[in-house]
């Protein structure tokens, strides 16, 4: 294994590790709040994603790293429920209680997953990097190209809705909610900003060590330091005592 893609395994590895450790600390925590349960399915769902990522970019042979690129099919239900996050957290009732919008929001997910797993409409083809195996554009259809479209709106979604969100915030003076709103507005920027720079560099034939899953790692650290600090999702310890008495 050649040092860039061990380096790229370890950024992997460190993403894993980051989302489980958020996911389990948010869930042996207790809070009244939907936003705890929807982030640690999130923190969980994004630790598996980033372990078939890690198995496809490392993998022996073509076969191989294909199979993990399938396995990773539900990438798209992991966008939405960033979105839906992000919505419930800022209390925009469309995309978080709302029927309607949540139709909008998880069933091109799941469609979108179902391709990606079924099919290779909107799957690009493999090909090695020096940073291991890596995804192309597919060819382009009309399929491929709404898929895009929806990509890009569901990515640039919690961007706004977070952003809308502490500003909001800022305008009312809302001191107890101004740094959260800040740290979750970093949290959930990290990776569309990533996104769009490997995309111009993609763009241009300029390679870099692929940085979407530690983008998302950090970003949920920033979200985990709302949490620790100024109480993110108005998280509290589980009481053994009041668990047995309950």
């Amino acid at each position: 294994m050649n040092i860039t893609i061990l380096l790229t395994s370890i950024i992997s590895f460190f993403s894993i590790i980051i989302s489980l450790t958020l996911g389990i600390y948010i869930f042996i925590k207790k809070s009244e709040d939907s936003a705890n349960l929807i982030y640690y399915k999130i923190s969980f769902i994004e630790g598996i994603y980033f372990f078939t990522e890690l198995n496809m970019r490392i993998g022996t042979s073509f076969q191989m790293a294909y199979f993990w690129l399938k396995v990773g099919f539900f990438w798209p239900i992991i966008l939405a429920m960033n979105v839906h996050f992000a919505a419930r957290f800022a209390q925009w009732k469309f995309f978080s209680t709302n029927r309607i919008g949540l139709f909008l929001l998880y069933v091109p997910a799941i469609l979108f997953s179902g391709l990606i797993l079924f099919t290779n409409s909107i799957t690009g083809r493999l090909y090695q990097t020096p940073f291991g195996w890596n995804e192309g554009e597919a060819v382009s259809s009309l399929i491929y190209n709404v898929h895009i479209i929806w990509v890009l709106l569901i990515a640039i979604l919690p961007f706004v809705i977070s952003w809308s969100f502490f500003y909001r915030n800022y305008k009312q003076h809302n001191q107890s909610q101004i740094k959260q709103s800040l740290l979750l507005s970093m949290g959930l920027s990290l990776p569309l900003l990533n996104l769009i720079i490997q995309y111009v560099l993609v763009m241009k034939n300029i390679f870099i060590l692929p940085t979407i899953s530690i983008s998302l790692a950090v970003g949920n650290c920033f979200i985990f330091w709302g949490i620790k600090k100024y109480s993110l999702f108005g998280l509290k310890p589980i009481s053994t005592v009041q668990e047995i008495i309950a």
